[in-house]
């Protein structure tokens, strides 16, 4: 564990190292989302205890939304989580063999749903796929502005070799931008495959019509949300990290 000398002093544990990361891997998490993968069977004071301490030192921050429903169980969300520059610096201090953006990726208001709803997809697919890894388009885009076109997320094998680009699609996009889209996939030859996740049939119908008239449907795949989420629970949600970092935790409750 590791005091970090701020205002408000707080004893880093496991848990809170795990937080910051996840923070920093999927840009954007809601209270529930960080529930679930950081917090097993913790009372939700518990949690909002441990949150609020960690943003009065500085290292993570909140967001307060107007109250909308998201989620594959429609959850309602009205504050969510980023981690701050000093999150990150202490993730560097950390992992200093990671190299880390010193800056958080900005919040998009817009793209609420949809970034919090691609943060469950990923979380469900590392379930389903542990051999694969996963990054989201906007980390990876960062230093590889070249490709040209910015997947929602990335799927790699163990090896770091890159795979798969994942394109979350929960509106219909013009037939135009499409096109572009589809076009520029063909031309990025980093990506085997593109697979659209669609939450409607009428989404993957208009895209797959026109992949159909481009001669371009064998490198394109498509996954509904609800084949994802088929079967899956909130153990399917909780991620190693929450058991790696429990007793820390635990150990540090009772100090307090």
């Amino acid at each position: 564990m590791q005091t970090l000398n701020q205002k408000t002093s707080v004893l880093l544990t496991e848990r809170d190292i795990f937080i910051l990361k996840g923070l920093y891997d999927f840009i954007v998490m809601s209270f529930p989302q960080l529930a679930s993968q950081f917090f097993a069977d913790k009372a939700k004071p518990t949690i909002i205890n441990r949150l609020s301490k960690l943003e009065k030192c500085g290292l993570i921050t909140k967001t307060k939304l107007p109250r909308f429903i998201t989620g594959q169980n429609q959850i309602v969300i009205s504050v969510v989580y980023q981690i701050s520059r000093l999150g990150i610096r202490e993730l560097q201090k950390r992992f200093s063999n990671v190299e880390f953006h010193p800056e958080p990726v900005k919040l998009q208001p817009f793209s609420i749903t949809h970034d919090l709803l691609l943060v469950d997809v990923l979380l469900t697919l590392k379930y389903q796929k542990p051999d694969k890894n996963f990054v989201l388009g906007e980390h990876f885009c960062r230093c590889k502005s070249h490709l040209g076109v910015k997947p929602d997320a990335i799927l790699s094998d163990t090896n770091g070799k890159l795979t798969i680009a994942l394109e979350l699609e929960l509106t219909a996009k013009s037939e135009r931008r499409y096109r572009e889209l589809i076009l520029k996939y063909r031309l990025a030859k980093d990506f085997e495959s593109v697979i659209y996740v669609t939450s409607s049939e009428v989404i993957r119908n208009k895209i797959q019509n026109i992949l159909g008239t481009a001669g371009m449907v064998s490198k394109f795949q498509f996954l509904s949300l609800d084949t994802i989420f088929l079967g899956s629970t909130s153990e399917n949600f909780k991620h190693k990290s929450t058991r790696i970092g429990a007793e820390s935790e635990a150990k540090n409750d009772q100090q307090k």
